[in-house]
């Protein structure tokens, strides 16, 4: 029987060549996904330099072309899609201002919107939006310095930040944080109407800022400007029926108009908003309240008489 013996260096040849074409496609490929061209990274810093800017139609042309070209860059789509989420917002589109920040959230997946780096002041707006939109979780209020913190420092001590801060606030009056670094200053000297005076300030340049408005109220109730805290409060309420607030921050106001009215012996009123709050108010609801003691004490008891009465 005639056997075949085969040449092994064809095989080879052959075998090698395919290897070849099988690394050299990969390795394309996986190239071609890493390497982004540098225009549209540059239009990228150029579409977040134009937001910032105030240029939001200029903002939205660079960032729509340039989320075309990062096609395979997750993370740089995202911030894209995140200033043109921003832009269309200022540009009074709700509709694409929603699409492109929930195009965004797809694209980070667990990662979240905090991978990104921002501008602090576009951070704010974007938390704002992300409420408005029902996308995430209401952001943890700006630290709240105590009441009545007595001041362990002198005050030259931090007369150079809170000048330092007066300076950033004035180059940009909308960048939300800096007021509240500069209030929680204020409170930790124990200043409450130099605290008062930042979120008045703050208020004026952003009226929607309803963090603003619970803590002046709280500020002018401990100093027993009832009428103005009911004010503030009054106007968180009606914030609320815009965009959503955090539930704890609603219940709290709440419980501080209810202490409003009575020290103000306006029965009417106290009656109309403690009645309506029977339910919410239970001794535990009122005890996880940040509330001075003293106020807790008083509050569970305007409710407790409400109680007894319609029984």
């Amino acid at each position: 029987m005639y056997k075949f013996r085969s040449n092994p260096f064809p095989v080879l040849i052959i075998f090698t060549f395919i290897i070849t074409f099988i690394t050299t496609y990969t390795s394309s490929s996986v190239s071609a996904q890493e390497q982004i061209d540098p225009f549209y990274t540059n239009l990228l810093h150029k579409g977040v330099q134009s937001f910032v800017a105030g240029n939001y139609k200029d903002a939205v042309k660079e960032l729509e072309l340039a989320n075309f070209g990062l096609y395979g860059r997750d993370n740089l789509m995202a911030k894209a899609c995140i200033y043109l989420g921003l832009s269309y917002y200022y540009l009074k589109d709700n509709v694409k201002s929603e699409k492109y920040l929930r195009d965004a959230e797809n694209l980070l997946g667990d990662k979240g919107f905090q991978s990104i780096d921002m501008d602090d002041s576009a951070r704010a707006v974007l938390q704002k939006l992300l409420l408005t939109f029902k996308m995430a979780e209401p952001p943890p209020p700006p630290p709240i310095a105590p009441m009545l913190k007595k001041n362990t420092k002198k005050p030259a001590a931090n007369l150079n930040l809170i000048r330092e801060l007066e300076r950033k606030i004035k180059a940009k009056p909308k960048d939300v944080p800096l007021y509240y670094d500069l209030y929680a200053l204020h409170m930790e000297n124990n200043k409450q109407k130099d605290a008062l005076k930042t979120l008045r300030n703050l208020l004026k340049k952003n009226p929607d800022e309803f963090i603003g408005y619970h803590l002046s109220g709280k500020i002018q109730y401990h100093l027993r400007k009832c009428k103005d805290a009911e004010k503030s409060f009054t106007k968180l309420f009606e914030l609320s029926r815009k965009s959503p607030i955090a539930e704890r921050i609603l219940i709290e106001s709440r419980a501080y108009l209810i202490l409003c009215a009575h020290i103000r012996r306006d029965k009417k009123r106290e009656s109309k908003i403690a009645v309506a709050s029977l339910e919410l108010f239970t001794k535990d609801a009122i005890d996880s309240l940040n509330l001075a003691e003293r106020d807790k004490v008083l509050l569970h008891t305007i409710i407790e008489n409400y109680k007894n009465k319609q029984n």
